[in-house]
């Protein structure tokens, strides 16, 4: 009593919401704007949308691209590792098998990178630093309790990647 409640949906348990790769944060409806409310109420009754895309194709070429970069990982053990222990001591303690999934992740993201970069030649290649924060950002097994702080989550990133010593252009990094 005394607090709102929202028959819909419940957060996840935390050892539910960490067999998840991604956990997405979704807009309350008290969040969106007016003219965000109206587009979602009328977008339900206009149809099939077209991509601009051949959604498949891209899919087929991450899938290719992502097996290559399991095949053969970058060593990113050392920013893991910082990673962790930073977080620790922040009191956040990550599980093995979210560090993993995390590693996972990584290279899923940064597999989806490289795809979309080719569409567009003019753009660098994508650095796995960027892909490494996407995936601890939209991966924290926090999301499902609560919105992360994502400021302080970026300082520690940097943290650890800044102890790892890595580069984008390393070799280890690159895979090149």
């Amino acid at each position: 009593a005394g607090g709102e409640t929202y028959l819909g949906a419940e957060s996840l348990d935390p050892a539910l919401a960490d067999r998840f790769g991604f956990l997405i944060e979704v807009p309350d409806w008290s969040d969106l704007t007016d003219e965000d409310r109206s587009t979602i109420l009328l977008d339900q009754f206009r149809g099939h949308h077209k991509f601009p895309v051949d959604v498949q194709k891209l899919i087929q070429k991450t899938e290719a691209t992502f097996k290559i970069l399991c095949a053969h990982p970058p060593n990113l053990s050392t920013y893991f590792i910082a990673l962790e222990a930073k977080l620790r001591e922040n009191g956040t303690r990550l599980s093995p098998r979210r560090i993993s999934t995390l590693f996972r992740t990584t290279l899923g993201i940064q597999a989806a990178r490289i795809t979309l970069q080719q569409l567009d030649e003019k753009s660098e290649t994508p650095s796995v630093e960027t892909s490494l924060f996407l995936a601890l950002s939209h991966g924290h097994p926090s999301l499902a309790e609560r919105s992360l702080d994502q400021v302080g989550l970026l300082a520690l990133h940097r943290h650890a990647w800044s102890i790892a010593g890595l580069e984008n252009n390393n070799p280890i990094v690159t895979g090149k």
